[in-house]
C-alpha cells in the first residue's frame, strides 16, 4: 500500500491511498477508484482493498475533503462540512488528475471503473455523469442514490430553508443510527471508539448537499450508459433500496447488475456477507477487465 496526498482544486490537501495490483504479485486488470461514504475515510476499508489488490485489481481511494486525514482539519466547525456534491467530483477528477492517471499511463488500456459506497456511490455516480467517456463502468456498494424520507427527515428538510442561510454548521439532520450500519456488536464499538468516523446528526449544509446530490442524478441518469454493479440489501435503513431500483429502471444502460443481500444491515463489507460482496465485486471486474477501451 502506498499513500500520500494531493491537493485539490480548492487549494485543500486530501490524503489518499493506492493498492496497486503489481505490489502483490499480478498483473494489472482493471483500476478501480473507490469512494467512502459519510463519516468515514478510505482506510476504513484497508482489508477489502488489500483482498481486491491480490485479485488483480489496482484500488485507489482518498479521503474526501473535511474527513478523515483530508484538509480541512480545523476549525472543527468544518469537519464533515460539505457545501456541494460538485466539490466532491471536482476532487475526484483531481485526484484521477494528480496521482492515478500517472498509473494509467504506464497501464495503457487498463480499463478504470469509479466506484463507491453509500455517499460514495452518490459521488461515483455523478463523477461519471460527468466525463462518461473516461470511465468503463460504475460499481455502486449500498448506494446513496436517496435516502429513505422518514417524518423526522420531512420535516427536517422543510426547515432547512430557514436554518440554513444563518446556522449551516449546526448538526441538527438525523445520520443513520449505528444498528442500521451493521449488526457486529464489536465492529459497532469500533466505529464509535474510531476518531476518524463521525456517527453524529449531519451538518445543514452537508444535508442539502445530498438532497442536491439526489436531485442531479435523477436529472442526468437518462443519459448514463455505462456497465453498471449494484450491491444493496433490500432492507437497508441507511440509504434507499427502492431508489436504486428505480435508478436503474431509468439509466440508458442495459449492462446492469444487481446482486441483492435479503437481510444484510448497510455495510456489505463489514458483514456477513463479506466475502459474498467481494467475490461478486471481482467477477464483474474481471468482465470490465476484457472490455477493450
Amino acid at each position: 500500500m502506498e499513500e500520500g496526498t494531493f491537493i485539490n482544486d480548492r487549494g485543500q490537501r486530501l490524503y489518499y491511498r493506492s493498492y496497486k495490483a503489481e505490489a502483490a504479485g499480478h498483473k494489472a486488470l482493471v483500476t478501480l477508484v473507490f469512494h467512502h461514504g459519510y463519516g468515514c475515510y478510505c482506510g476504513f476499508y484497508d482489508k477489502d482493498y488489500r483482498t481486491l489488490q491480490k485479485r488483480g485489481f489496482s484500488v485507489f481511494a482518498f479521503d474526501a475533503h473535511s474527513f478523515g486525514k483530508s484538509e480541512p482539519l480545523e476549525p472543527a466547525y468544518m469537519r464533515s462540512y460539505v457545501l456541494s456534491p460538485h466539490h466532491l467530483v471536482d476532487d475526484v477528477y483531481s485526484y484521477v488528475r494528480e496521482v492515478v492517471q500517472r498509473y494509467q499511463d504506464s497501464h495503457p488500456g487498463l480499463p478504470m471503473v469509479m466506484g463507491g459506497v453509500s455517499m460514495g456511490g452518490m459521488v461515483a455516480t455523478l463523477t461519471v455523469m460527468r466525463e462518461q467517456e473516461m470511465w468503463q463502468g460504475l460499481m455502486l456498494l449500498s448506494p446513496a442514490i436517496d435516502v429513505p424520507r422518514t417524518l423526522l427527515l420531512r420535516v427536517m428538510e422543510m426547515l432547512q430553508g430557514l436554518v440554513l442561510p444563518y446556522f449551516p454548521h449546526w448538526r441538527i439532520v438525523p445520520s443513520p443510527p449505528i444498528h442500521v450500519v451493521t449488526e457486529d456488536p464489536k465492529l459497532r464499538q469500533e466505529l464509535l471508539a474510531d476518531k476518524n468516523i463521525d456517527m453524529r446528526p449531519v451538518r445543514v449544509r452537508t444535508g442539502r448537499m445530498f438532497l442536491d446530490g439526489f436531485a442531479a442524478i435523477r436529472a442526468q441518469e437518462a443519459e448514463l450508459d455505462l456497465p453498471i454493479f449494484a450491491a444493496m440489501s433490500p432492507t437497508d435503513q441507511a440509504c434507499d433500496f427502492s431508489a436504486l431500483k428505480r435508478f436503474l429502471g431509468a439509466v440508458k444502460s442495459q449492462r446492469k447488475d444487481l446482486k441483492v443481500f435479503p437481510g444484510a444491515f448497510h455495510e456489505l463489507l463489514k458483514g456477513p456477507e463479506q466475502q459474498a460482496t467481494l467475490d461478486a465485486m471481482t467477477e464483474w471486474l474481471l468482465r470490465q477487465s476484457r472490455q477493450k477501451r
